[in-house]
């Protein structure tokens, strides 16, 4: 999803009278069959499993059909670890951003999102010790691993101690 499908030739048909005609038909969102090379091309736009269709026509008229499976896969989004200050927010940012992909945000517990969005971009609730939270991204029926994002507290500043000497007189 998101990346060049790697060219796949389909098999040519044997048998039969040439010359030989080929369709396929299901093909992912953004792969392109060329009827003449027999390969599948370009770049999947929605994640799911594909079940295509390959029909074969001879010069006689005689059809043959046969089924491929194509699964297209969503990369699990890559989020760096943040620190901040306690009781403040952290904004966590997804950096392999892929167009047309949902993102999932959870907490460390619970199964509804606490926030879906496409830009990637989610800004946690105020956090007063070390928490995570996960994301994962969602294409079609394709959902990938979730990832997981620790947000770290800074410790507390700690004042300088000034010290003077005092003379009486």
């Amino acid at each position: 999803m998101g990346t060049t499908y790697p060219t796949q030739t389909l098999p040519a048909v044997t048998g039969g009278t040439g010359p030989y005609t080929y369709i396929a038909t299901n093909l992912p969102p953004g792969l392109n069959f060329n009827t003449n090379t027999r390969e599948i091309t370009g770049v999947p736009t929605l994640g799911g499993n594909y079940t295509i269709s390959v029909t074969a026509r001879d010069a006689s008229g005689n059809v043959a059909t046969t089924g491929y499976s194509i699964a297209v896969n969503v990369n699990a989004p890559v989020v760096a670890n943040a620190t901040v200050c306690s009781g403040s927010p952290a904004t966590l940012t997804v950096s392999n951003l892929i167009a047309g992909v949902t993102y999932n945000w959870y907490g460390a517990t619970g199964t509804t999102p606490l926030a879906t969005n496409n830009n990637g971009t989610f800004i946690t609730p105020a956090v007063t010790s070390e928490t995570v939270f996960y994301v994962e991204a969602v294409s079609g029926t394709a959902v990938s691993a979730r990832t997981a994002v620790t947000v770290s507290i800074n410790p507390p500043a700690t004042l300088a101690m000034v010290t003077t000497n005092q003379s009486s007189h």
